[in-house]
């Protein structure tokens, strides 16, 4: 496990035992990629990786050291109130020993499930494992008996044989699914469909939740995924209808429940 900054509320250890986390976000909303997709559910997004993809839409996850370090029991305090489902994703989730998360979160009662490239040490007795692959960093072996979906990202042709590869070492059982990278979609899907027809092992996942925008009445600051992503981040925070989108989490109430750190509204500002 790394270190990171810390304030002088945390010591190392807490970070290296898991008992804390960098925490980038965490927000309700419907699963849009995957096995899956339109079941509600509590994203967790942990900062941290050194993966590297050139296509991340989350860029901003890397560097541990931009997200606050917070002590699990808050992460699962917020969760619990929201879905009994809970996808822990990141960055690189699996950076950090996950065991103490996970744990927590299914002592509640909770499904848990994470999304992770499978270049670090598996940690924590996971309901559902995505594994999503990346050149940059392969993924330990035991990630393929492990891992209940395998997910490949595809930005050209090459992935293709890419994916081969991973899924003629995944367990019999595993579902197979192939998704286009975002910036490449109007390109690849015609691929992508062709590819699954003569191949029915397969299944095509979209991003829906960047396809079509989501808001409703909850009661909680959450995530709109936008479209088009903007320069800082693809998401902005938004209320309930009657506050405008754009808004950002410096506006809400203190009771609002929103994780510490810092988005841009669509104005640019902090």
């Amino acid at each position: 496990m790394k270190d990171i900054q810390t304030s002088n509320s945390y010591k190392q250890s807490d970070i290296r035992d898991g008992r804390v986390v960098p925490l980038m976000e965490e927000f309700y909303t419907i699963q849009g990629e995957g096995f899956h997709t339109g079941k509600a559910a509590y994203f967790v997004r942990i900062g941290g990786c050194d993966v590297g993809c050139h296509w991340c839409d989350v860029k901003e996850s890397w560097n541990p050291d931009s997200h606050p370090p917070t002590p699990i029991d808050a992460i699962v305090t917020n969760a619990v109130k929201y879905s009994k489902t809970i996808v822990v994703t990141g960055g690189e989730p699996l950076t950090w020993n996950m065991h103490p998360l996970v744990s927590a979160l299914k002592a509640k009662g909770m499904q848990v499930y994470v999304e992770t490239s499978g270049a670090y040490k598996l940690t924590g007795d996971w309901d559902w494992i995505c594994l999503s692959p990346k050149k940059t960093a392969k993924p330990l072996e035991a990630y393929y008996n492990a891992a209940h979906e395998l997910k490949v990202i595809i930005y050209n042709q090459n992935d293709f044989k890419w994916a081969e590869e991973h899924a003629a070492k995944m367990h019999e059982g595993c579902q197979l699914f192939l998704q286009p990278e975002w910036s490449k979609r109007e390109e690849m899907m015609p691929h992508i469909v062709d590819y699954v027809m003569m191949h029915p092992k397969w299944k095509v996942s979209l991003q829906a939740s960047l396809i079509t925008p989501y808001r409703h009445d909850h009661e909680v600051w959450k995530i709109q995924e936008q479209t088009v992503p903007q320069v800082y981040s693809p998401r902005t925070y938004v209320k309930q209808q009657s506050q405008p989108l754009g808004a950002s989490y410096k506006d809400a109430p203190a009771d609002a429940g929103v994780p510490p750190l810092l988005v841009k509204d669509e104005q640019g500002n902090l």
